[in-house]
């Protein structure tokens, strides 16, 4: 490659790096401008600005909830327990009811044998 040839890639290398600095310079500057607009430049429609302390307030009540949560997972396994108790009760008093049914049996053939 011929001097000239390099002499003018390298002088196109540097208009490039210039217009690339001018379009750095512009966006910098409109960063800035937007910055300074803040809220009055916000785009509502795709972003929602809302305070930290909401956000505080939010995560509050969702630790609360979590915690909630835990105490209706305790009072369910104590339901749980106490129906398991009654079925076992019931257990229990269906056999008393079939025991006792068989004792009337009995006692009714002991009369109809009489």
């Amino acid at each position: 490659m011929l001097l000239k040839d390099r002499f003018a890639d390298f002088l196109n290398e540097i208009e490039q790096i210039q217009k690339d600095n001018e379009k750095l310079n512009e966006d910098i500057l409109a960063l800035q401008k937007e910055k300074a607009e803040g809220y009055d430049k916000f785009n509502t429609e795709t972003h929602i600005l809302i305070e930290r302390r909401v956000l505080e307030d939010v995560s509050q009540t969702l630790d609360g909830a979590y915690d909630e949560c835990e105490g209706v997972r305790d009072q369910i396994s104590s339901s749980i327990d106490n129906a398991q108790d009654a079925e076992s009760d019931l257990g229990y008093a269906r056999d008393s009811i079939a025991g006792a049914t068989q004792e009337v049996v009995g006692l009714l053939k002991v009369e109809d044998k009489e």
